[in-house]
């Protein structure tokens, strides 16, 4: 036989400064009271251990804050009555990721986690073993040659009962600043890491203190607690799921909180998700004189197998985790239905002022209450409700093109006739309803304006009884200083003045004459003066007529030889008589020749002083229905109409009225 090879067996070296250093726990807020919550949890452990089914009752566990000089948290005593630092615990709490407590879902890397946080950890345990009473001490240092130093394991003859104390010393830097600097808060993160166990009909024992006050977290959070339900749920292919349902009073929630859902393993709440654009509920839910916030918490068999080393996630698919958590939304929809139909019915009265101001969408709402039931819960305010109307009409528009699509190829199919008949007349009556709703927005619009330019005609400032001037008037009817080149079509209304003007293409507004006529040196600034694009104001026989638009103060009376406004329309049309007219690149609009008409309005109010100026010009025909003057100056071949203010709004209203009575616009 040949000679028999020298094999050695190896282990696996220990290096507890890179176990650490790679822990998934940077410096943040939340992470910073992570080895408090597992030392508390592993008190929890011991107590249960200890005390069986009646561990809630028996148990205590203490918390201290040891704050520094200036009064902030520097480091943490946890006192418990639990079994103690047993030889079979001492090896677990020596054993890189201990399996001692999987059944309880530890993951043995909770006291690693203090060294990630703390400088350092003293531990000292008084237990039993058999029937011998023993001390263990030590000090728990970042040290991969001597992680426990001042080791001492001897017997106890002391008269203290069975206990286990551990202080978390000295935060580390970047942990400190990061870490609350008050009791309150650090007894509520507490409470919420360990809530499913605090809400319960037999809370534990769990007194948070500092130097000069403390808190019971159970009867911190029981007098706190309103309205709590179980319930179960389950997801197909992943399994049964309990709820707790609950309302929190607001004090114990932190500032920019929410109702929230917590995923709990162990009982332990690992992670949380905020439920408020699901519910629409984005403030405090009134239970009597108190605010509170929805807590649901979510646990199953099938996230205790799946939660994190670190407890702060769950190792699971990123689909299977939304459909947890969206299971979890329904089920808290469920148990807040009171809160949601109270803001579905306040939904319902903004969905009716965003239809009043856009009549567009009127057609998409039959029932106020059914379309709030059918928006995102979270789409509260008017904006928000716009845009998902104006999502809905787009749909509809499309569907109605499709399906018009569809009625062409199917009128090629003799067989299908009477089933074409009844889609084209259910398509017909969506196109009136669609068209319906334009045009009642439309009016709508023009009714503002016209209730706009009314206003424009009372007192400015009211006390001084100052009028307002003729340039807020202008403003309404067309913007200042403007051409049809600077401004977008239709964002004027000279329909008020005639609703014929609105089919000019150019125009210009309050700009000097030689800023469109390149042989002009005028600087005067006629106030609105339209050369190119309608037909509607020609007659047989004659050129494209030139528009003129005067407006004057309303109430006005101190006209003078040099102010008269129908010698000033008359001047501008003999500085406009014979000349060419460009645009603001210099192209060619029109030509203004011999025999060119000029249509022009003077819109004012017509006083004893005005009418004098009109009788000297022989503008003295009085227009029908008494909404002002008109006369004809054959050397100027110009036709010139005076306009009444209120004449001009309270003509069209009447021009528009049948469309208010049928659209019901008020």
């Amino acid at each position: 036989m040949g000679e028999q090879p020298n094999t050695t067996t190896l282990h696996l070296k220990e290096d507890l400064e890179g176990r650490i250093a790679n822990l998934a726990m940077a410096p943040s807020y939340a992470n910073t009271l992570i080895p408090l919550f597992e030392a508390v949890m592993n008190s929890i452990h011991a107590v249960q251990d200890r005390f069986g089914d009646t561990w809630p009752k028996k148990g205590r566990i203490n918390v201290t804050v040891i704050e520094d000089s200036d009064g902030n948290p520097q480091s943490f005593t946890i006192e418990d009555n639990g079994i103690g630092l047993t030889e079979r615990n001492f090896d677990s709490f020596r054993t890189y990721d201990s399996r001692a407590k999987i059944k309880k879902g530890g993951k043995g890397v909770g006291r690693l986690t203090w060294l990630k946080v703390f400088e350092s950890v003293r531990v000292s345990s008084i237990f039993e073993e058999g029937s011998a009473r023993k001390e263990r001490r030590f000090n728990f240092v970042l040290n991969n040659q001597a992680a426990f130093q001042d080791y001492a394991l001897n017997e106890f003859n002391g008269a203290d009962e069975i206990r286990t104390f551990i202080e978390l010393k000295n935060l580390r830097d970047g942990y400190r600043s990061r870490c609350p600097k008050k009791l309150e808060t650090i007894a509520y993160r507490i409470a919420a890491h360990f809530l499913p166990f605090l809400i319960g009909d037999q809370a534990p024992t769990i007194i948070i203190s500092n130097s000069a006050e403390s808190f019971n977290l159970s009867s911190f959070v029981s007098n706190n607690m309103f309205e709590p339900k179980s319930e179960t749920f389950e997801i197909e292919g992943i399994g049964k799921f309990s709820i707790k349902h609950l309302l929190l009073n607001k004090a114990l929630i932190d500032t920019g909180a929410e109702h929230t859902v917590y995923l709990a393993a162990h009982d332990r709440i690992v992670t949380s998700h905020g439920i408020n654009n699901q519910t629409g509920l984005d403030t405090p839910i009134s239970h009597g004189e108190v605010q509170t916030y929805y807590v649901g918490i979510t646990s199953s068999e099938y996230l205790d197998e799946n939660v994190t080393q670190e407890r702060n996630n769950f190792d699971i698919e990123k689909e299977t985790y939304k459909a947890i958590t969206k299971a979890s939304e329904e089920a808290a929809k469920i148990y807040l239905k009171a809160q949601i139909d109270l803001l579905i019915e306040a939904k319902a009265k903004t969905i009716d002022r965003v239809v009043t101001n856009f009549p567009r969408y009127a057609y998409l709402v039959r029932d106020r209450s059914e379309f709030a039931k059918k928006l995102p819960l979270n789409r509260k305010t008017e904006e928000d409700i716009y845009r998902e109307m104006s999502v809905y009409d787009y749909r509809a528009s499309k569907e109605i093109k499709s399906d018009l699509h569809d009625l062409v190829i199917a009128d090629n199919d003799p067989a299908a006739s009477q089933e074409f008949k009844v889609k084209l007349d259910e398509v017909m009556v969506r196109i009136g309803e669609q068209e319906k709703a334009s045009l009642a927005e439309y009016v709508s619009k023009r009714k503002l304006i016209i209730d706009l330019l009314e206003s424009r005609l009372g007192y400015e400032d009211k006390e001084s009884k100052k009028l307002y001037r003729e340039e807020a008037i202008h403003r309404v009817i067309c913007p200042l200083r403007v051409s049809s080149g600077d401004i977008e079509y239709g964002n004027h209304n000279l329909w008020l003045i005639d609703d014929r003007l609105a089919y000019y293409d150019f125009w210009a507004s309050d700009k000097s004459i030689r800023s469109f006529i390149q042989t002009s040196e005028a600087k005067e600034r006629p106030d609105l003066i339209l050369f190119q694009g309608s037909h509607l104001l020609r007659r047989e026989g004659t050129n494209q007529p030139v528009v003129i638009v005067e407006f004057k103060r309303p109430a006005r009376e101190d006209y003078t030889e040099e102010e008269n406004p129908v010698k000033q329309i008359y001047d501008y049309i003999r500085e406009l008589r014979e000349k060419k007219i460009t645009n603001n690149e210099g192209a060619l609009i029109t030509e203004i020749g011999p025999d060119t008409p000029f249509f022009c309005y003077l819109v004012c109010d017509i006083t004893p002083k005005l009418k004098a100026l009109l009788e000297d010009y022989g503008i003295v025909q009085a227009l029908p229905g008494g909404r002002g003057y008109f006369g004809y100056n054959d050397t100027r071949r110009a036709y010139l109409e005076v306009l009444q203010y209120s004449e001009l709004v309270r003509d069209a209203r009447l021009r528009h009225e049948a469309f208010f009575k049928e659209l019901g616009i008020n």
